[in-house]
């Protein structure tokens, strides 16, 4: 010890070589399906947290945020990943600047699953849920909050559904388009 100065041990996280290896891993994701997203200008940040469950993806405007935890397995990253492209791409097709209301929420939600499903080339399970979209129904005039317990418990299944619809119909390009009305008929449908 010098001149009384104590030299400190610290360690930054993440390293260099944990840094690239999931930027490579989001790099891979963002490759993969790149050639069916219609996504221009996007900025992706980056986040690190120990403390997260799994890895979260945040979407706003035409920015990606992706939090890893460096502890926990990724499987579901690319899943997440790609659902966060897509509502940005749903966003940049949309009518509205702003998801302002539920029936938007569920538009937007279809769109996803409906895109998601045609990427991954998944089916997406058939559900008895008559009484969830009777319910929902009646919240589709309601103004959109940040998290919306209820909506996102229901509207998720509700929304593969009617995703389904449109995607059967190759009319999954109308879904950011839709109105009230158009929710309301295709869920009557689907769950009448």
């Amino acid at each position: 010890m010098e001149g009384g100065l104590i030299e400190m041990e610290y360690t930054i996280k993440p390293d260099k070589h944990e840094l690239e290896a999931v930027k490579g891993e989001i790099k891979e994701i963002i490759q993969k399906y790149s050639y069916s997203l219609k996504v221009e200008n996007m900025e992706l940040n980056l986040g690190w947290r120990r403390f997260e469950k799994d890895s979260n993806v945040i979407s706003e405007d035409k920015t990606l945020t992706i939090i890893i935890n460096p502890n926990k397995d990724r499987e579901n990253l690319e899943k997440k990943v790609l659902r966060g492209l897509l509502e940005i791409e749903f966003m940049g097709k949309a009518e509205y600047e702003e998801l302002r209301y539920n029936w938007q929420e569920i538009a937007r939600m279809a769109y996803v699953r409906a895109r998601e499903a045609n990427l991954r080339d998944k089916e997406i399970e058939k559900s008895e849920l008559e009484n969830k979209w009777s319910d929902l129904k009646q919240e589709l005039d309601n103004e959109s909050e940040e998290f919306d317990e209820n909506l996102y418990m229901n509207a998720g299944i509700i929304a593969e559904s009617i995703g389904r619809v449109y995607r059967e119909d190759n009319r999954i390009d109308k879904l950011p388009e839709t109105r009230k009305s158009d929710i309301i008929k295709t869920g009557d449908k689907v769950f009448n």
